[in-house]
């Protein structure tokens, strides 16, 4: 019975145990586990115990002995794993050691990659109509890239003449170079006026090329073939987004002014309502012609100046001629 063990006692010890009359030393209540009802309780529970655990005894002898051969020679094979370890651990190192340095290879390959993608600057040039005035054709220069390009340098015709006057010669950067040009900066020439000129500049396409180097210093060449013809039949609805702003700003401004005073600021005139009419009409079209390059602006105030010449003439004109009809009447 003593070879069925609960724990470290045995059955018949955990009743012994269990089974006595108790008193708590602080409250003085008695623990009995007698029952009045059942004086041979204790008797029959020592009996049952005793029974399971001869029984067990007795199913437990009765098992079939276990096969513990495979332990034997898995033992074996691990320490035969062991002592080659042991044997060619030299070797299993150095192969470790060129796994890891290949490892460690590819990844600072990758962070290159990711470095240079990073860190890569893109010229592009094209040609696009004016924000404002769309038959103004530009030449925009941009870095499209996320690094820094230094030491531009640009290959064209320089005496190529887009608007007849002036040559690529006279365009500081592209006869120059630029030294230093940002991610995201971006430069716009005026080119020309396509007004009456579009057929012949279709004719004339011309080609741009460009080298340039990053921040490792490693050399870039791109080349673009532009052609004014791309933006034929380019329209714009609705006003350019630039002047909406500046709209809605003064708009703005306006109310401000609006809420600070409680009320319009009257104008006063000082001179006669048709001059003052005038003179804002004046004011109006000097603001629209100092928005058009240089070059335009010349041609507008010739042809103003050409218009006022022929308005005078035929002013002084007017009364020689009505004196004529009236000699004519009264012969």
């Amino acid at each position: 019975m003593c070879d069925y063990r609960l724990g470290t006692r045995s059955a018949l010890e955990w009743i012994i145990n269990q089974y006595y009359v108790k008193i708590d030393k602080r409250s003085g209540i008695i623990n009995d586990p007698n029952r009045a009802d059942d004086p041979q309780y204790i008797v029959k529970r020592i009996g049952k115990v005793i029974t399971v655990s001869l029984e067990t005894v007795d199913i437990v002898e009765g098992l079939p002995g276990l096969d513990l051969a495979w332990r034997d020679k898995f033992k074996e094979k691990v320490m035969g794993i062991i002592e080659w370890l042991n044997t060619y651990n030299g070797v299993i190192i150095g192969i470790a050691t060129v796994v890891l340095v290949g490892i460690t290879g590819i990844y600072v390959y990758l962070t290159w990659r990711l470095l240079k993608a990073n860190n890569t600057p893109e010229i592009a040039i094209s040609l696009r109509p004016h924000e404002a005035h769309i038959h103004c054709v530009m030449l925009c220069i941009e870095n499209i890239g996320t690094g820094a390009a230094r030491n531009i340098q640009f290959q064209t015709d320089l005496s190529f003449k887009p608007d007849g006057e002036r040559s690529f010669e006279d365009v500081g950067f592209l006869k120059n170079g630029i030294d230093y040009f940002g991610p995201g900066e971006k430069i716009e020439h005026f080119l020309v006026s396509v007004i009456g000129k579009l057929d012949k500049l279709k004719e004339t396409p011309f080609e741009i090329g460009v080298t340039y180097t990053d921040s490792v210093k490693t050399a870039h060449q791109r080349a673009f073939h532009l052609d004014f013809g791309e933006d034929e039949g380019y329209a714009r609805v609705g006003k350019p987004p630039l002047f909406e702003i500046a709209e809605a700003t003064q708009k703005l401004q306006e109310d401000v002014n609006r809420i600070a005073t409680g009320t319009r600021k009257p104008v006063i005139l000082t001179e006669p309502v048709f001059e003052h009419r005038i003179r804002n009409h004046t004011d109006f079209l000097e603001k629209r012609i100092s928005q058009f390059p240089h070059n335009i602006q010349s041609k507008i105030l010739q042809k103003v100046d050409f218009l006022i010449q022929e308005q005078d003439r035929e002013i002084r004109e007017k009364p020689q001629n009505d004196e004529t009809e009236t000699d004519v009447n009264s012969s």
